[in-house]
């Protein structure tokens, strides 16, 4: 059977439904067949085509589903990402979008990593790219511009260099690490939208001339463009993008990752999510030319922790957490190591000067200190740091809210999180002959809390959003708390309003669990786990949304004496 189409425009709109959406310039035959090759069980797609003649609809089984996000580009280079069901490697041939001279082809940067870094590209250019399967079959196609020059820096000085590295994303942060000569401040303007306007705020550097910003409250799966300003006279010095990681590539789980304790040679990685299988991390050095190092299995059976060792001082390093049972790809992240402050040893004048404004708090002061729940009075045994500390100023440490003052010997921290490790605290000052000063701690943990308002919020926190509260939310909450400026009620309220409480409990049942749990600090039990289920499913029914139930059955349960008995026993 023959029917009539149309030839179609090469760029195809595919929207989440599975309809694909093509318009119509010129009129072809072709032979209707069934499609025998396919073997990957996928949903049925419709195809639309919207012609003058009228619509047809046909159904076919696609061999591959791919799609493709353009992230981290900055003037001169894209990484381009690649989310499939094939097991397929892909080429991706890169063309000039205004006069379709192909540039180059790129293989995938690893055997099944799944991206593609493109560099030596024009500033402020248009780019198509075009990705092909094993058989050469083009399966994705798409644009993007590479970002414009800054206006002044034909104007910038030929001695200043700068180097910017997006490390440690996630869903909702990341990490930019800048290395460059310019002896000034740095300040980092976020945009959602570099081309349209969508301005998101500014940031100071971490701490004075530590050429790190920590960015935030991000949007997931989301693109974000950056400029980078010297201080002093708001010079662009930089401006570059990124993607934050997406939480879920399904809304069957949810998934959170920490890269947590690095060091010159090690890091460890935390994993969280409401997955029962266990997990397998796969490693690389350099996930563009394909240096695969190893796979590891978890620290213990389903502990979600990874310990990577004899890791390569500050090198970039990037990571795959699998799901053991179906080898499916769960999260992408990337981690640098820090600097050995051996390996200066061999260093030019100005690098051994760098490192001799280092110091370090080794684990043997630590062992000697007074760690409490939110403080930490930590002496310090190296005499030149005693001399340098005695008459320094500007003291601050490389976590936000947590303060910290030197005296009699000793570095007292304030404002740490009760039960928390903590792995790459520094601190930085200014010494009396005005150079900048920084300081690495070893690593320590902090007691549990030492009084019951404190552990009623880590409770609540662990289990509605399954995390510690950062330093900033968990004094915030326990001054309002204290001070009765805001209710234990209005407290809870708040959380379980967070977007991440509807991720990590998708059903009624792991909802009301998890209400329980919050509100009266223990399990369900089988009774009262079925009367709460009943009747938020009752309240769905009579067309309240998940939202509007979720908050009816929580004002309940507060209102009863097992919770009220528990804000008696916390005295506030």
């Amino acid at each position: 059977m023959y029917k009539k189409l149309l030839t179609l425009i090469l760029s195809l709109s595919i929207s989440v439904c599975g309809t694909v959406t093509a318009f119509a310039i010129s009129s072809q035959t072709t032979k209707d067949t069934a499609d025998t090759t396919s073997k990957i069980i996928v949903p049925k797609y419709d195809i639309t085509i919207n012609g003058g003649i009228g619509d047809e609809v046909i159904e076919f089984d696609p061999i591959v589903n791919v799609s493709a996000s353009v992230v981290d580009k900055t003037t001169s280079s894209a990484i381009v990402d690649i989310y499939t069901n094939s097991t397929d490697s892909f080429t991706l041939d890169l063309y000039r979008d205004y006069d379709d001279v192909k540039i180059y082809s790129y293989n995938e940067s690893s055997m099944g990593s799944r991206e593609f870094r493109l560099s030596g590209l024009t500033p402020e250019t248009d780019y198509t790219y075009k990705i092909f399967d094993e058989s050469d079959r083009l399966v994705y196609s798409g644009t993007f511009r590479t970002l414009p020059l800054s206006s002044s820096s034909s104007s910038s000085s030929s001695n200043s260099s700068i180097s910017v590295s997006v490390v440690d994303r996630t869903t909702d942060s990341a990490n930019i690490e800048v290395r460059t000569n310019v002896n000034d401040s740095l300040r980092l303007y976020l945009y959602r939208d570099y081309y349209n306007g969508t301005y998101v705020g500014n940031y100071s550097e971490d701490s004075w001339l530590s050429g790190r910003f920590r960015l935030i409250n991000l949007n997931q799966n989301t693109d974000y463009y950056y400029e980078i300003v010297s201080e002093s006279d708001n010079r662009s010095l930089y401006r570059g993008s990124f993607r934050t990681l997406s939480n879920s590539y399904s809304p069957n789980y949810s998934i959170n990752v920490s890269v947590l304790d690095r060091t010159y040679n090690s890091a460890n990685i935390e994993v969280r999510t409401n997955l029962n299988d266990s997990l397998r991390l796969y490693l690389y050095r350099d996930y563009y030319n394909g240096t695969y190092i190893g796979n590891y299995a978890e620290d213990a059976w389903r502990s979600r922790k990874f310990r990577l060792t004899n890791l390569n001082p500050n090198t970039d390093y990037y990571y795959e957490i699998i799901n053991e049972s179906n080898k499916s790809s769960l999260y992408r992240g990337s981690f640098r190591t820090l600097t050995s402050s051996s390996s200066s040893s061999g260093s030019s004048n100005n690098n051994s000067s760098i490192s001799s404004n280092i110091y370090e708090i080794k684990e043997a002061d630590i062992n000697r200190a007074t760690i409490k729940d939110t403080t930490a009075i930590i002496p310090v045994s190296n005499t030149s740091l005693v001399s340098s500390m005695n008459e320094g100023r500007n003291f601050s440490t490389s976590i936000n809210d947590v303060t910290v003052t030197y005296r009699n010997g000793n570095i007292e921290l304030v404002g740490l999180i009760p039960g928390r490790h903590y792995g790459n605290l520094t601190i930085s000052y200014t010494d009396k002959s005005g150079t900048s000063r920084r300081v690495t701690v070893a690593s320590f943990t902090t007691k549990s809390s030492e009084s019951k308002v404190r552990q009623f919020i880590i409770d609540v926190y662990k289990y509605s959003l399954n995390r510690q509260p950062d330093e900033k939310g968990f004094s915030y909450w326990e001054n309002q708390l204290i001070k009765k400026v805001i209710s234990p009620e209005n407290f809870i309220m708040n959380l379980l309003s967070e977007k991440e409480f509807s991720i990590l409990n998708t059903t009624t049942s792991a909802k009301i669990d998890a209400l329980y749990k919050v509100i009266v600090n223990r399990n369900s039990d089988a009774v009262g786990l079925k009367y709460w289920t009943d009747k938020f499913e009752d309240l769905k029914r009579s067309n309240q949304s998940d939202s509007s139930a979720l908050t009816s059955i929580a004002n309940e349960m507060i209102s009863e004496s097992e919770f009220q008995a528990r804000l008696k026993d916390l005295g506030i």
